[in-house]
C-alpha cells in the first residue's frame, strides 16, 4: 500500500473538521449566549429574542440594511415607557468584499413620552460627543 495515500486521507479529514468548526463553532456559540441571556430575562422579568430585524429601521439612521443585525434584545416596560437592549453589529466594507469588519456595539434605547430630535451620544475621535 502506498504510504501517501492514509497521510492523503488524513489531511483530508482535517481540512474538513477545520471547515466544519469555522462554520459550526460561531453558530454554537451564539446559541449558547442566546440561551444564556434567555434564562436570565425569564428570571428578571424581562423579554428576549435572539434576534429583531423590525428595530434595525426604527432605532438608527440605516441606509443600507443589509449591513446591520439586532441580536439578543432584551425589552421590558419601567415606569411607564418600553426599554431595550441589544447588540447591534455592522458590517463595514472599506474597500474590498475580502477585508470586511464587523463593529459591535451595546445599545440601550428608552422611549420617550413625546417625539424629539434624535439624540446620538458616542465615542467619536477620541473625545466624547452628543448631537442632535
Amino acid at each position: 500500500m502506498d504510504p501517501v495515500l492514509p497521510m492523503a486521507v488524513v489531511a483530508i479529514i482535517a481540512v474538513l473538521g477545520i471547515a466544519v468548526l469555522a462554520f459550526v463553532l460561531p453558530r454554537m456559540l451564539h446559541k449558547r449566549k442566546g440561551a444564556q441571556w434567555s434564562d436570565w430575562a425569564r428570571e428578571n422579568g424581562w423579554d428576549y429574542a435572539e434576534i429583531r430585524p423590525d428595530m434595525i429601521g426604527n432605532l438608527s439612521t440605516v441606509l443600507n440594511p443589509q449591513h446591520y443585525k439586532v441580536q439578543h434584545v432584551l425589552s421590558r416596560t419601567h415606569r411607564g415607557r418600553w426599554v431595550f437592549t441589544y447588540e447591534h453589529l455592522q458590517t463595514v466594507r472599506p474597500g474590498s468584499r475580502d477585508n470586511n469588519t464587523t463593529r459591535y456595539r451595546r445599545v440601550v434605547a428608552v422611549t420617550l413620552p413625546a417625539p424629539a430630535p434624535k439624540l446620538d451620544i458616542g465615542v467619536e475621535t477620541g473625545s466624547m460627543s452628543c448631537r442632535t
